[in-house]
Order: structure tokens, then C-alpha cells, then sequence
């Protein structure tokens, strides 16, 4: 009797790959969800359906599996602004740097050193199980059953480039990262390697994010990452040196575990408010600083943000920008009670920025105390009764000092009051002639700054600040862009 030829031995392989593959999935711990991801269920449904069609060919079941698999990979891939190949190393890789494992979780607030033993023995194993995954050789099962496009397994490309910003640099380690996952012979060495990386930069939707705005419905709240966070270098602000360094002080100490004050950064337009909180998140994101972005319909979440935020190592600046509020606003005693935390305990890992063009954050409308206060009459004379008996002066109000009270109560909140002023003559012509030195625009001083002014005065710029100089900036420079350059 003659033995099976080289096409049934071939068959009988890619089936028994295909049923290692499926229980290896099956084998995945509790704590690790990458088999129940989005991707992770797509994976599933295409080998499943790859096993029960094989070797009868292809069908239609098979081929909308891999067309939705490939579709979830493109939909992160542009989402992110990545170009990378389409394998399954790559997508089990994506599915685990999303993945809430427990091993993960735990390594973001602590060193591997630090992590149970019994964990890090999970982790391992669930790390082999997907190798085993990744290393099946799909594209021939595709080739020689399905019949499907195949799939690309070599990653190539070339490195990312830094960046301009420090968080640009996650993208380099995660590549080298996803590199080691391609090239090693045991993904269970790489657990700690992984716990690192996690460490460092975070996983899911805090790796590599600088900030995030509060989002969702009431119950649901969640962090949404700002994709394109607008960088600032706190060097590019002219002047109020001392006062700045009051807020950097108090950002210190937030960054070193210390208690930190809430802070009321207020000034005139365009005096670089906004940007100076930028400034310090991109300063300091390397020891952990983010911001959360809170806008007014969002206020009566901060509870949930409490929460979101509490257990992470992250220190986040909650950003309050532009306020101010009608005292006829209820939002303005839901943050003001909100700040303080209500019965729950504030976060030891979130202050509250807020900018303001006023330093009472409650518009009182020249609303003054007047009459008498709190307090009695002062005793002497014929009105030394008239409290103590019921008749009252006709300006008296027993409750406008509480009513004050209650409006002032917002601006207690911020310990920090900060005022930022317009910079002088001296320092915005600095600031004008930094941009343009940074925009490569070739101009003498002289000229740059006659322009300067005569652009001011004829876009009604009154005041001048950081913010004028930059859109200066913004409107001359597409005249030099087609420039030749100095090697040509």
C-alpha cells in the first residue's frame, strides 16, 4: 500500500495548523483579551471559516472574513497615520498593545521588578500562544485553499523620524518594539521588554498622547486623545518671567506627588494663556504631564473624571480655557462644588487650570455689598433698635453677602490667582523677529518690523501679543516659501 502523496501530506498540515491555531486561541488566559478583541474575533472567524471550507476551496464566508479583518486593520492604520504591512504578526501585535491584560495594567504603574511572578508567568504564556498564531504560515493557506490575497508578513518600511515633540518619540520605541515581536524565537522573553514599554508610554489610548478632552454621555464619561496636540515651547514666551514661574512651581509639585493649587490664569487677549498651559504639558510630558480639555457642557462630569483619572501614574492638568459666567449660570455652583470634590476625595494626580480675560470668574455685574452686611447695626444713636426690632434701613438685604458669597465661591477655588500681562514694546519685536527667524524668512530687521506694524494697525491689532505676532507670521510667510534655497 502506497503511502499519502505530497498534496495530502500538505493538506493534512495546513489542517492541523489550522486547529493549533484555533485552540491556541482558545488557550489564552482569563486576563488577556486579544482573542476577544475587535481584531481578535475577525482573526477567529476567518481561520474558523478557513477550516471548515479547506480544502474544498474558497467560499464566499471566508472571503468577506479576511475582506472585514483587513478593513479593521486599515481603519486603525489611517486613524493613527501609519503605513505598515498587513500580517498577522502586526495585527496580534495591534491587538495586544490594546488589550487591558491585567500584566499590562500593572505594568503602566510599576517596574517589572515590581510585578507579581504569577502574573508575569500568565503573561508569558499568553505571549506564546500568540506567537504560535503569528507564525502559521496563512498566505499559503490562502494560496492553496481560500484561494485570498495574501498577506504580507515582512514589516520593512524604514524607521519613524523623532519629531519635533518628545511624544513623537513613542513611535520610534514602538516600532523597535513590534521588530523584536517579528524577529524573536520566544515571545515569552519579551514580557519584559513589553512591561517597559508600557511603563514608559502607556498603552491604548495613553500611548503617546499628550492630552485628551472629556467626553461622552453622563455616566458613560471617557478620555478621548487629541491626535493632533498643538506643541508649544515655553521659550517662546516673552516676559512675565517671575509670574510664569509661580505656575511651573505649582506644576512641580503636582509632577513630584506633592499637593498642587488649582490656578486662575487670567490677563488680557492674547497674552499667551492658553499657550503657556501648553507649554507646560509639552515641557513635562517626559515626567508624565497630560491635559484633559473640559468644555462647559462636560462640567457635570468631573466626578466621572475623577475616577478615569485616580489610578493612573499620569499627572493631568484639567484645562479650563476661556471662562466666564453669567451669575445667573447654575454651571458656576456645579464647578465650584466639582472643584473641591464633592464628598469624594480630588485626585491626588489632577489640578484644574482654568484661563479667564477677568479675574472674577462670576460676572457680578458691578454688584456690590451695600447697606448692611452680615453683621448689626452699629449700637449708638435712634437706629442702634431698628435691627433688634423687626424695621430695617430700605437699602438692607439680610442675604446679599451670602448671595456674594456664593458667586465669589468659584474664585476660591483657584488658591493661584496669576495675572499675565501683554508683553512690552521690546519683547513682542523680539517675538516678532524670533518667528520669523524660525519660519526662514529672510527680511531685515528694520523691514520686518515696519512691516510689522503697519499689518498691526491695519488689521486693528490694539493690543499686542504672542498671538499677533504669530498670525504676522502666518500671513508674510507664503511670499518667501517659493524662495530658492541657499544651495541652489
Amino acid at each position: 500500500m502506497s503511502g499519502a502523496g505530497p498534496e495530502t501530506e500538505a493538506t493534512a498540515e495546513i489542517q492541523r495548523q489550522l486547529r493549533d491555531c484555533l485552540q491556541a486561541l482558545d488557550r489564552l488566559s482569563p486576563l488577556c483579551g486579544v482573542g476577544s478583541s475587535e481584531l481578535g474575533r475577525a482573526l477567529r472567524a476567518l481561520l474558523e471559516e478557513l477550516a471548515r471550507e479547506f480544502p474544498a476551496g474558497a467560499g464566499q464566508p471566508a472571503l468577506s472574513c479576511w475582506q472585514h479583518l483587513r478593513a479593521l486593520w486599515l481603519r486603525g492604520e489611517v486613524a493613527k497615520g501609519r503605513q505598515r504591512p498587513f500580517g498577522l504578526r502586526e495585527i496580534l501585535f495591534e491587538a495586544l498593545l490594546a488589550d487591558e491584560h491585567l500584566f499590562l495594567r500593572q505594568s503602566e504603574c510599576r517596574p517589572f521588578a515590581a510585578l507579581h511572578p504569577e502574573l508575569v508567568a500568565v503573561m508569558r504564556a499568553d505571549l506564546r500562544h500568540l506567537q504560535q498564531v503569528a507564525q502559521a504560515a496563512l498566505p499559503e493557506w490562502m494560496l492553496a485553499g481560500a484561494q485570498l490575497p495574501t498577506l504580507r508578513e515582512d514589516p520593512g518600511g524604514s524607521m519613524p523620524e523623532a519629531g519635533e515633540w518628545p511624544w513623537e518619540q513613542v513611535a520610534v520605541e514602538r516600532q523597535q518594539l513590534e521588530r523584536c515581536f517579528c524577529q524573536a524565537g520566544d515571545w515569552g522573553e519579551l514580557a519584559e521588554g513589553l512591561a517597559h514599554f508600557a511603563h514608559t508610554h502607556g498603552l491604548g489610548a495613553f500611548c503617546g498622547c499628550p492630552a485628551f478632552r472629556l467626553g461622552g454621555a453622563p455616566g458613560e464619561a471617557r478620555l478621548e486623545p487629541i491626535p493632533a496636540f498643538a506643541g508649544f515651547t515655553l521659550a517662546w514666551l516673552e516676559g512675565n518671567e517671575e509670574r510664569i514661574g509661580v505656575i511651573r512651581q505649582n506644576t512641580l509639585n503636582l509632577l513630584s506627588g506633592h499637593r498642587a493649587h488649582h490656578v486662575l490664569i487670567w490677563g488680557p487677549r492674547g497674552c499667551g494663556k492658553s499657550s503657556l498651559i501648553r507649554g507646560l504639558i509639552t515641557q513635562y510630558y517626559p515626567q508624565g504631564l497630560r491635559g484633559v480639555e473640559i468644555i462647559p457642557r462636560h462640567y457635570d462630569q468631573l466626578d466621572e473624571l475623577f475616577e478615569l483619572v485616580r489610578s493612573r501614574k499620569e499627572r493631568f492638568i484639567g484645562v479650563l480655557d476661556n471662562i466666564s459666567l453669567n451669575r445667573h449660570d447654575p454651571d458656576f455652583r456645579q464647578l465650584a462644588s466639582a472643584l473641591e470634590g464633592h464628598l469624594a476625595q480630588l485626585p491626588a494626580n489632577l489640578v484644574f487650570y482654568a484661563t479667564s480675560n477677568y479675574k472674577d470668574l462670576i460676572d457680578r455685574e458691578g454688584e456690590r455689598p451695600e447697606g448692611l452686611g452680615r453683621m448689626q447695626m452699629d449700637h449708638g444713636g435712634e437706629a442702634a433698635p431698628l435691627v433688634n426690632q423687626g424695621v430695617r434701613p430700605a437699602l438692607y438685604d439680610p442675604q446679599q453677602a451670602e448671595r456674594l458669597d456664593e458667586q465669589r465661591a468659584l474664585d476660591d477655588r483657584f488658591a493661584l490667582k496669576v495675572f499675565i500681562d501683554l508683553p512690552r514694546k521690546s519683547e513682542y519685536e523680539h517675538l516678532v523677529l524670533a518667528y520669523a527667524c524660525r519660519a526662514g524668512i529672510p527680511m531685515p530687521e528694520a523691514d520686518l518690523l515696519a512691516a510689522f506694524n503697519i499689518w498691526r494697525m491695519r488689521h486693528n491689532h490694539d493690543l499686542v501679543g504672542g498671538r499677533t505676532a504669530r498670525d504676522f507670521i502666518i500671513a508674510i510667510a507664503p511670499q518667501f516659501a517659493t524662495l530658492p534655497s541657499p544651495s541652489t
